[in-house]
C-alpha cells in the first residue's frame, strides 16, 4: 500500500499487515487530477506547495485535516495508485474496500457543497446534528451521492466526517445518519454498523439495490465498485462492457452464495424474455427491501404442500427452501420446486419477501406472500432450457394455497 507522509509530502510504501494508521480520501474525480506520475514529477521539481490548482489543494487539504487528528499518513486513490501499471491496479481495485474500512478516519470533500459552514469544529466532534433545510437540499444535490466508487467508501469506514468546498467540517457520517440514509436509500443500522461485518447480513438484492441508478465514468468500474460490498476477487477486463462486467460479477457471486434475491429484480418495462442473470445494477432499484425468508418465515404447512413424484401419487413435502444451483455452459442449473402457470409458464419460488411482510406474529395461519419468477421453455436452445419471462414482474405467491409445485431439475439461460 503506498501512503503520502503528510510531514514529507513522500510517498511510503507499505508490505503486508505492517501498515501505520492512517486517513484516507473520498472525493468525486474532477477533469484534472494529480495522478501518480503528476505526483512524482511534482516531488521532483519545487513540492506541491508552491503550485495551486484544485486538485493539488485536494491533496494538502486531506493532508492538513489528517494532521490535526494526529496521523502521519494518508491514502489518495487518484495519486497513490500507478494506473499505469495493470496489475498494481487491480490489486488496488480488489484491496480499495478493505483500504478504506481499516482507514483510522475517512474525509470526504464535497468540492461541490457550496454553503458556508459556521461552527466547523463543533460539528466535527458533536453528536446528532441537525442541518437546515437549505443545507440538506444542497447535501442531496452533491454529486458524490450518486457514483458508484463512493457506495464503498460511504459504507466502508466506521469514522467519516464531510467538508464542504472549503474544507469546513459540517457533520460526520454518525451525526448526519438520518440524512445520509434518506439521500441514499440506505437503513440507518448500515451506515451506524458498516465498519463490521453486518453489512453481509443484508440481502445479495438489498445491497445491489444502494448501486442502482449510481454512475461511472467507465461502464465496467459500475461492476468493479461492488467487489468488496460483495466480498469477492475478480481480474479487471476493461473494454468488456458494463453487461459483462456485472454477469461476472454475479457469476462470483453465486459461487459464494445460494441466496436467490440475486434473481429478485426487474426490468425496465421489458416485457418479452430475459436470461437469469441482470444487466445493471439498476435492475434492482425497486429490491431495497427484498429479504430472505426461511420455511418457519413463510409459515408454510407441510401437509398443504404437495408435488407429483415419477409414479405419480400425491406426496406431501416441503419445497426445496435451500436449493443448490451452478452456472454451467447450459445456463443456470439448479434443483429446485415449480408450478406450471394458467398462462403457459413455469413460476420458481426465490424463497424470499419484501421485508414488512414477515412482520405480522400473532395472526394465526397467516401466509406469508413469497416473490418468484416467471420461466417459459426456450423453443430456440435446442434442448430443455428455459429463460424467464416477463422479466418486468415479480410475481408474488402463496405457495400453500393448494397448488401442486413439482421438483424439476432446470437450466435456465444466463443472459
Amino acid at each position: 500500500m503506498r501512503l503520502i507522509n503528510c510531514e514529507t509530502m513522500r510517498f511510503k510504501e507499505f508490505i503486508g499487515d505492517n501498515i501505520p494508521e492512517y486517513g484516507i480520501l473520498s472525493h468525486t474525480w474532477d477533469s484534472k487530477e494529480v495522478s501518480y506520475q503528476d505526483y512524482v514529477a511534482l516531488q521532483d521539481l519545487t513540492g506541491l506547495s508552491n503550485h495551486s490548482t484544485p486538485a493539488i489543494e485536494k491533496i494538502l487539504g486531506t493532508c492538513a485535516e489528517a494532521k490535526k487528528d494526529s496521523l502521519k499518513y494518508v491514502w489518495i486513490d487518484s495519486c497513490c495508485i500507478n494506473k499505469e501499471s495493470s496489475a498494481e491496479l487491480t490489486e488496488a481495485i480488489n484491496s480499495m474496500y478493505k483500504w478504506y474500512k481499516k482507514s483510522k478516519r475517512c474525509y470526504v470533500y464535497l468540492s461541490d457543497f457550496k454553503l458556508d459552514v459556521e461552527n466547523p469544529d463543533h460539528r466535527r466532534n458533536t453528536g446528532k446534528y441537525e442541518l437546515t433545510a437549505t443545507e440538506v437540499a444542497e447535501l442531496t444535490k452533491c454529486r458524490w451521492f450518486r457514483r458508484g466508487w463512493t457506495l464503498q467508501e460511504l459504507l466502508a469506514p466506521e469514522d467519516i466526517i464531510f467538508f464542504n468546498h472549503n474544507w469546513k467540517c459540517f457533520g460526520s457520517k454518525h451525526n448526519l445518519e438520518t440524512y445520509l440514509s434518506s439521500i441514499t436509500r440506505i437503513p440507518c443500522f448500515v451506515l451506524v454498523h458498516s465498519n463490521s461485518n453486518r453489512i453481509y447480513r443484508y440481502s445479495i438484492a438489498q445491497r445491489m439495490s444502494w448501486a442502482a441508478k449510481r454512475i461511472t465514468t467507465r461502464g465496467e468500474d459500475m461492476a468493479y465498485c461492488l467487489f468488496g460490498i460483495f466480498d469477492v476477487n475478480l481480474p479487471l477486463l476493461y473494454g468488456e462492457g458494463l453487461q459483462k462486467a456485472f454477469i461476472r460479477l454475479q457469476e462470483a457471486i453465486i459461487k459464494k452464495s445460494n441466496e436467490l434475491t440475486i434473481f429478485a429484480w426487474k426490468s425496465n418495462g421489458r416485457t418479452g424474455r430475459s436470461g437469469i442473470l441482470a444487466t445493471s445494477p439498476d435492475k434492482f432499484v425497486d429490491s431495497g427491501d427484498i429479504v430472505s425468508c426461511t420455511w418457519a418465515d413463510a409459515k408454510l404447512k407441510k401437509s398443504l404442500y404437495r408435488g407429483i413424484p415419477p409414479d405419480g401419487t400425491a406426496w406431501a413435502r416441503k419445497p426445496s427452501w435451500d436449493p443448490e444451483f451452478i452456472m454451467t455452459n447450459k445456463g443456470l442449473r439448479i434443483d429446485t420446486d415449480a408450478r406450471f402457470d394458467s398462462k403457459g409458464s413455469y413460476i420458481m419460488l426465490l424463497n424470499c419477501v419484501h421485508g414488512d411482510t414477515i412482520k405480522r406474529d400473532g395472526v394465526e395461519d397467516f401466509q406469508v406472500p413469497v416473490l418468484g419468477i416467471f420461466l417459459d421453455k426456450d423453443d430456440t436452445a435446442g434442448t430443455e432450457r428455459f429463460c424467464r419471462s416477463c422479466p418486468n414482474m415479480l410475481p408474488v405467491i402463496l405457495p400453500d394455497n393448494g397448488d401442486v409445485w413439482v421438483p424439476l431439475r432446470m437450466y435456465i439461460a444466463k443472459t
